[in-house]
C-alpha cells in the first residue's frame, strides 16, 4: 500500500495510529498486520558487522560466518544526565527493569517569594494495617507541595491510572498501571555470531548445518546477571532429491525425503527479526 491522503493510508506518529482512507475498505474479514522498529535514541549507539564465506572441494562444501556488534556508549547519554547516584542505581540493578528506577517525586521549588507551588499533594494514609502514602493531583492548592513523575509499569503492577496529561490518579495497591518511579536508560550491549555449514556429500544430497550464538548485556553499567547473556540457535536441513525406486521390473515411482530441525532457546537474541509478522499464524 502507499502511504498519503490521497492514497491507501496515513500515520499519525504522535500517537501511534494508522488510518486508513476510504480507498481501502476495512471489513471484518480484513487482516491487519503492522511491522516496526524504533530507538528510544538514550545513547550514542555504534554498529559493525563483518562476514566471509568460502567454499572448496569443488563447492561440494560451503562456510560462512557471520558476526555483528551493536552496543550504546554508556558515557554518552542523549538528552538526559546520569548522576553517580544514577550510576550506583544502574550497577545494582542488573538485568531488572524495574530495579533500574528512582523515585519520581520531588519537592517543588519555592518561587520568589518563598511559596511553593506544586502539583500533587501528599496523603498519609494506613492500608490494609501498614503506614502508606499516596499524592492526588492539586494544582493550585496550597496542599499540593510537590511534583512527581509517573511510568508505566504493566497492568496490575502499579497503584495509579492515568487520567489525562499529567494528571494520574490513585487506584490502589496494584489497582493500576502507573507507578511514581523514573526508569533510568539502561545501555545495552548486543553481539551475534552465525556460522553456516553446507555440505553435498553426494550428488542428490544436501546438508545445511548453521548454529548461532547471542550475547546480549542488557545493562552495561552492571556486572550482575551475566548468566542471562548468552543464548543459542540452530538450525539442521537435509534434503534428499527424488530418485527412482525400482526392484526389477517393479518401480514405485520417485521416492525423495527432507528433514528440518530449528531450536532457539529463550536467551537468545537475533540481530533482526527471525519470523515474518504472520510466522505463528502461517505456521
Amino acid at each position: 500500500m502507499k502511504r498519503g491522503e490521497n492514497n491507501d493510508y496515513t500515520i499519525d506518529y504522535s500517537i501511534g495510529q494508522i488510518i486508513f482512507t476510504t480507498k481501502r475498505l476495512i471489513t471484518v474479514a480484513s487482516r491487519i498486520t503492522v511491522d516496526f522498529e524504533y530507538t528510544d535514541r538514550q545513547f550514542t549507539r555504534n554498529f559493525f558487522a563483518s562476514g566471509v564465506q568460502t567454499s572448496f572441494l569443488n563447492k561440494r562444501v560451503s562456510l560462512s560466518v557471520q558476526y555483528s556488534r551493536e552496543g550504546d556508549d554508556k558515557n554518552s547519554p542523549i538528552d538526559i544526565t546520569l548522576s553517580d547516584d544514577d550510576k550506583k542505581i544502574l550497577a545494582a540493578a542488573g538485568n531488572d527493569r524495574r530495579k533500574a528506577s528512582k523515585s519520581g517525586v520531588s519537592l517543588a521549588l519555592p518561587d520568589s517569594l518563598g511559596v511553593i507551588h506544586g502539583i500533587y499533594a501528599q496523603v498519609d494514609t494506613v492500608i490494609n494495617s501498614v503506614p502508606d502514602t499516596f499524592y492526588v493531583y492539586k494544582p493550585g492548592d496550597p496542599s499540593a507541595l510537590y511534583n512527581v513523575s509517573f511510568s508505566f509499569v504493566g497492568q496490575g503492577l502499579g497503584d495509579y491510572i492515568k487520567e489525562s496529561l499529567g494528571n494520574y490518579s490513585f487506584a490502589g495497591i496494584n489497582q493500576g498501571n502507573y507507578a511514581p518511579v523514573i526508569f533510568l536508560p539502561m545501555p545495552e550491549l548486543k553481539q551475534v555470531g552465525n556460522v553456516v555449514l553446507d555440505l553435498v556429500p553426494w550428488d542428490g544430497v544436501t546438508l545445511s548445518l548453521e548454529y548461532a550464538g547471542s550475547l546480549w548485556d542488557r545493562n552495561t553499567f552492571s556486572t550482575l546477571d551475566k548468566d542471562q547473556d548468552y543464548g543459542y540457535a540452530r538450525n539442521i536441513f537435509l534434503k534428499i532429491d527424488p530418485r527412482k525406486i525400482e526392484f526389477g521390473n517393479f518401480s514405485l515411482g520417485k521416492i525423495g525425503f527432507s528433514y528440518k530441525d530449528r531450536f532457539i532457546q529463550d536467551k537468545f537474541s537475533s540481530a533482526d527479526r527471525v519470523n515474518d509478522i504472520e510466522f505463528n499464524r502461517d505456521y
